[in-house]
């Protein structure tokens, strides 16, 4: 998984991590941390085994590529996936491809899987490059993001975004 993740972006992948926010300020970076509330708390994970990781590559690639219909193959018919643009939950494939055409007329992003684990209630969990840019080409972002996948019926059924521990950053 790692390789992938370092051909979309060479150059940013010694760079993980949150842009520098002006002095006193508090705004989350939504696109990592969504609006639905952001998971927190150690994971207890074991690696995921290959068919697992293969179906977490197929899955992350079908977004990269807007498939839908590859996208739709891997996901349940009703979802709990969060609207991290817009706030709420998007509920069904139908809904996620709204939100990929909303989302793509005013940003790009590359969401590379670097690591799959399972967690110890058989979640998959999903550290994740991901990469934001503007549509004029300007880096917005390139950090570490945390995924944490439920199945129903053997299909990706609900999403929620974890806090990814994020080393601190001192002045010289």
């Amino acid at each position: 998984m790692a390789g992938r993740s370092a051909r979309l972006h060479a150059g940013h992948q010694d760079d993980l991590r949150r842009p520098q926010e002006p002095e006193g300020s508090d705004r989350p970076d939504r696109l990592s941390e969504g609006r639905n509330g952001l998971q927190t708390g150690a994971i207890a994970v074991r690696p995921a085994p290959p068919d697992i990781q293969a179906r977490v590559e197929r899955l992350y690639d079908a977004n990269q590529r807007r498939d839908f219909e590859a996208f739709r193959a891997l996901v349940h018919p009703t979802l709990e996936w969060p609207d991290v643009t817009r706030g709420g939950t998007l509920t069904n494939p139908e809904a996620v491809r709204e939100y990929w055409a909303y989302n793509d007329r005013g940003l790009r992003v590359e969401m590379a899987p670097v690591k799959a684990e399972i967690d110890d209630e058989g979640r998959i969990v999903v550290l994740a490059n991901q990469v934001v840019w503007n549509l004029a080409g300007k880096l917005w972002s390139d950090l570490m993001v945390r995924h944490r996948y439920t199945l129903r019926e053997g299909l990706f059924w609900r999403l929620e975004l974890l806090e990814v521990d994020r080393p601190s950053r001192k002045d010289p």
